[in-house]
């Protein structure tokens, strides 16, 4: 376990100790010759960096580093089930290779499955959907200017992915959509209620801003 512990250290020595035990619930999930792939590069590092703190970054790595798996701090914003994504999509890259096209992200998902991230990247997929909805946007804004109050009992369970469809029913009926909307005048939005991703888009824009003013100090 030592030497699990000071290859991991090795490779996290420039990544935000916020980060740490995300990728230690990736790696330890990971097929044992991929985490050892991972873990016997010393020419891989993951780092992080917080583009709103700095506008530049030096980084001494003291030897000869070939590969780097940035993560933006935004991330931690985000729940733990797509920070989670993100990082074995991105050691995924590693072991394949990056190139850029739409076949070769879907291989690298179907690769994911294969791992056992296939929970991670079917919400991820729905999330997708959502986030292109116009109803995150109308919720952040919502959300932004109102007391987001009712909404805390929701927020750890939205954040580590522990959300019930019981649960989620709950929150729901907390936004009331249908209010949020005429509130905020978009009448000409409540034709599109009817679609899934626009109601859940609203949701998750709340419980984004939410997460924000958390991490914020403001609840």
């Amino acid at each position: 376990m030592k030497n699990y512990e000071d290859k991991k250290n090795a490779l996290l020595e420039h990544c935000d100790k916020t980060f740490h035990p995300h990728v230690d619930e990736v790696l330890v999930r990971l097929p044992h010759a991929v985490r050892n792939q991972v873990l016997n590069d010393p020419a891989l590092k993951i780092i992080s960096f917080d583009g709103e703190e700095y506008g530049g970054l030096f980084i001494d790595f003291g030897s000869p580093v070939k590969k780097l798996i940035i993560l933006n701090e935004t991330l931690l914003d985000k729940p733990e089930f797509y920070i989670v994504h993100v990082i074995a999509h991105e050691i995924a890259h590693k072991i394949r290779g990056v190139r850029e096209t739409e076949l070769y992200e879907m291989e690298t998902e179907k690769l994911l499955c294969s791992w056992g991230f296939e929970r991670e990247s079917k919400a991820v997929r729905n999330i997708k959907a959502i986030s292109e909805s116009e109803g995150l946007r109308i919720g952040y804004e919502w959300a932004n200017q109102n007391d987001l109050t009712n909404f805390q009992e929701f927020s750890d369970e939205c954040k580590d992915g522990r959300l019930s469809s019981e649960r989620l029913d709950e929150l729901r009926r907390a936004a009331d959509i249908f209010s949020i909307l005429t509130q905020m005048d978009r009448v000409e939005d409540l034709i599109t209620m009817h679609e899934d991703s626009f109601e859940k888009g609203i949701v998750w824009g709340i419980m984004h801003c939410l997460w924000q003013k958390k991490a914020k100090g403001v609840f």
